[in-house]
C-alpha cells in the first residue's frame, strides 16, 4: 500500500458487510481521510481477504482502528455514506441501509434472478 508521506495520525472505523454468497463491502471511515490512491489501495488489500461464513443474511460490523499513534477517538462511527443515504432515503435500520448503499445481486440461475426476469 505504500507509506503514508505526510506521517499525520488518523483514527476511525472499517465497516464492513458480508452476506451468505460470500460478497462483500467495505467502507473506511478514517479522520482525516486518505487521499483516493491509498484509498484504494487500502480496500484492495481489505477486501482480498477471505470474508467469514455468513448464514441466514448480512452480517455488519466495524473495527475501530488507529494509524500513526492517533491518541484522538472522538469521531462519528458511521461512514458519511451512510449518513448522507440515511438523510435522503429515511432509512434508519443498518441492515436495511446496507441492502440500500450496497444491493443484493442475486446468483445465476437462482429462483431470484427467474422472479426478477417475470
Amino acid at each position: 500500500m505504500g507509506q503514508l508521506e505526510d506521517q499525520t495520525p488518523r483514527f476511525g472505523s472499517i465497516v464492513f458487510a458480508v452476506r451468505p454468497d460470500a460478497s462483500r463491502k467495505i467502507w473506511l471511515n478514517l479522520y482525516p481521510a486518505l487521499t483516493p490512491e491509498l484509498t484504494r489501495a487500502m480496500l484492495s488489500r481489505l477486501e482480498a481477504v477471505p470474508p467469514c461464513q455468513v448464514f441466514g443474511g448480512t452480517f455488519v460490523a466495524a473495527i475501530n482502528v488507529t494509524i500513526g499513534n492517533s491518541r484522538d477517538l472522538a469521531f462519528e462511527p458511521m461512514p458519511r455514506e451512510w449518513r448522507d443515504a440515511m438523510e435522503t432515503s429515511g432509512i434508519v435500520e443498518v441492515t436495511e441501509l446496507v441492502d440500500f448503499l450496497w444491493p443484493p445481486v442475486a446468483a445465476p440461475d437462482t429462483s431470484l434472478e427467474r422472479t426478477r426476469g417475470k
